[in-house]
């Protein structure tokens, strides 16, 4: 059963939409949580990986450099992160509409306000990086290398604010550009 289809194409086959208004909800919750959960695992993973690698292999300063950066990363991710899911309540409210027109719309101008946010929180944390580490008092022998960490780790991290890999459009070249991303 087709959830809507056009003359042109179907983009939102039954098969492929969860409407979670209807089911059992702990299934349904918990088929939300759980991928949510392993991202957030893997993600941790990464961290203790990379905290390991750079411990090990560059010494201390290098660690306690990478260490200084995770307060800025967390308020700049978590304020993407903020902005991005503000993006999301027009589409669902369209999407139980079922209104495909002003969906497609909604959609639409997210990613490219999505994009567009990436661009300039990308210029910004890397014109206004060393600024935030010198107001946060960061100790002059690591502060080079706090802000090179930063300058290296955040084009590839704005990416994931790219709307790629959530649209139902997307295709190889945007998605094989986000995940490298992740690989940087």
């Amino acid at each position: 059963m087709k959830f809507m289809e056009t003359e042109r194409n179907t983009y939102m086959a039954a098969d492929v939409t969860k409407d979670m208004t209807e089911g059992s909800p702990v299934k349904l919750i918990l088929g939300f949580f759980i991928p949510m959960l392993c991202g957030l695992l893997f993600q941790q993973l990464y961290n203790m990986a990379d905290t390991i690698i750079v411990g090990k292999c560059l010494g201390v300063k290098a660690l306690a450099a990478v260490g200084s950066t995770g307060s800025i990363n967390f308020m700049i991710i978590g304020f993407c992160l903020g902005v991005c899911s503000g993006f999301a309540i027009p589409v669902a409210q369209k999407f139980g509409e079922k209104n495909e027109k002003a969906l497609r719309r909604f959609v639409a101008n997210s990613a490219w306000l999505a994009i567009l946010f990436s661009a300039v929180m990308t210029v910004a944390v890397c014109l206004l990086c060393r600024n935030i580490l010198e107001l946060m008092q960061t100790p002059e022998d690591i502060i080079d290398g706090a802000y090179s960490y930063i300058f290296v780790i955040w084009p590839p991290i704005s990416i994931t604010f790219c709307p790629a890999p959530y649209v139902p459009w997307a295709t190889a070249p945007p998605l094989l550009f986000f995940w490298c991303s992740h690989l940087w």
